[in-house]
């Protein structure tokens, strides 16, 4: 090969929108940076600086050479930086939720059709995304989702609740909620007179997470009563009866 042929390193910027600031760079710096349109002329320029012509058969052998010799580094970068792969987390659940993706993806794209619409007209991508982050199980958490509402719980609710969960949609017993409320005030008032009268703060007869507890398990017994979480023989020796018998009149 000719010892008199030059190896310039350049670096080559592929994107024609490419914008190059050369305010601060240094003039070896500058003249290494071209743009690929004119690595032709970076070529030119390059062979006019050789004493000598370059032969085609040396041309040949170089561009073979290059061609052989231009071979990827690999690294072992886990071996070289002694790392340790660890499998990800909620495997499982990325591949339900997946599979709830395409399956909603294709309820959309079906509904569109039938209705000769655009598929953001059933649903966009960020309700779409918000649904299986959501996972509404009836009316109430369906139309609470922004960009759902009861006309779209009409046209789709259903369906979809019955895709997510694959199953028909929750009945909400109204009355019951109505009736925790209730209950749930009454204990609070309950716990604010006791407070007062004892001169303490309402937390220290119980906290809002402990009124809850009362609210979700309605101890109706001694036994049932101490076995809520934050409850225990002292509170049933001062409380208990009370928050029992408010408890009754709701069970």
């Amino acid at each position: 090969m000719h010892k008199d042929i030059p190896i310039v390193s350049l670096v080559v910027i592929a994107n024609p929108k490419s914008i190059i600031e050369f305010k601060y760079a240094k003039r070896e710096i500058r003249e290494k940076i071209i743009k690929f349109d004119q690595i032709k002329k970076a070529i030119q320029d390059t062979c006019m600086t050789l004493d000598k012509e370059i032969s085609s058969k040396e041309m040949v052998e170089l561009a073979e050479f290059i061609l052989e010799s231009d071979k990827p580094i690999k690294y072992d970068y886990i071996k070289r930086f002694n790392l340790k792969i660890v499998e990800p987390e909620n495997t499982l659940e990325k591949s339900l939720d997946d599979t709830l993706f395409e399956k909603l993806k294709e309820y959309r794209f079906d509904k569109a059709k039938e209705n000769n619409q655009p598929l953001w007209f059933i649903y966009t991508n960020d309700q779409l995304a918000d649904l299986i982050l959501n996972k509404p199980k009836n009316k109430e958490e369906f139309i609470s989702i922004p960009g759902f509402g009861e006309r779209k719980y009409e046209l789709y609710g259903e369906d979809i609740i019955k895709i997510i969960w694959d199953k028909e949609p929750e009945k909400v017993n109204h009355e019951a909620q109505v009736i925790n409320e209730k209950l749930y005030e009454e204990l609070r008032r309950y716990r604010f007179e006791m407070s007062k009268k004892e001169n303490i703060k309402p937390y220290f007869i119980y906290t809002n997470e402990e009124l809850e507890q009362l609210c979700i398990h309605k101890p109706t017994t001694k036994d049932e009563f101490v076995s809520v979480k934050g409850f225990g023989i002292k509170k049933y020796e001062k409380y208990g009866e009370d928050i029992i018998n408010i408890i009754k009149k709701y069970a």
